[in-house]
């Protein structure tokens, strides 16, 4: 859309932010630059990176946005994934998903671009249809400091690439 600025969605990091933010949104007007004066790059949030495919879906951007803005100081695990089945998860899967899924593949989505991408590879791991629409492989996961679920097809895969 032609000229149309949009410096949204900063919660209370508005009051921080908020003479920066003036800046650039002046700077992308006049010169078509947000980060001239700044010297700062401003792409992760020009709201155009995200693809339509999310954009068009009311309910992948509610599920995404709600859990975002609910997860935003809570304490994250290195095996938590964003959980908002189905609505925001199988909605971007690459040419080789079911190539990697009938590998066994235990998929994680990468919360800016939403790509369900492998975390590892575990055959015995139990597959299922989400009702997203994507195939996903689900486990029960821990949250202690302990070896994860994953650390052993990790392992395995390390050895294998190693000798």
């Amino acid at each position: 859309t032609e000229n149309l600025w949009i410096a949204t969605g900063f919660n209370s990091l508005g009051i921080q932010t908020g003479p920066g933010v003036g800046v650039a949104l002046a700077d992308w007007i006049v010169t078509g630059d947000p980060g001239r004066t700044l010297k700062a790059d401003f792409a992760e949030l020009d709201v155009r990176r995200f693809h339509p495919h999310y954009t068009d879906s009311s309910a992948w951007c509610t599920a995404r946005g709600l859990e975002g803005y609910a997860r935003e100081y809570g304490v994250r695990y290195p095996t938590e994934e964003f959980s908002s089945y189905p609505d925001a998860r199988g909605v971007r899967l690459s040419s080789l998903h079911e190539c990697l899924h009938t590998s066994g593949a235990v998929f994680g989505s990468i919360a800016e671009s939403g790509f369900e991408r492998p975390l590892h590879f575990n055959p015995e791991s139990p597959h299922q249809l989400s009702e997203g629409g994507g195939l996903h492989t689900q486990e029960v996961l821990s949250f202690d400091a302990r070896k994860a679920e994953w650390w052993g097809s990790v392992e395995a895969e390390h050895r294998a690439a190693r000798e």
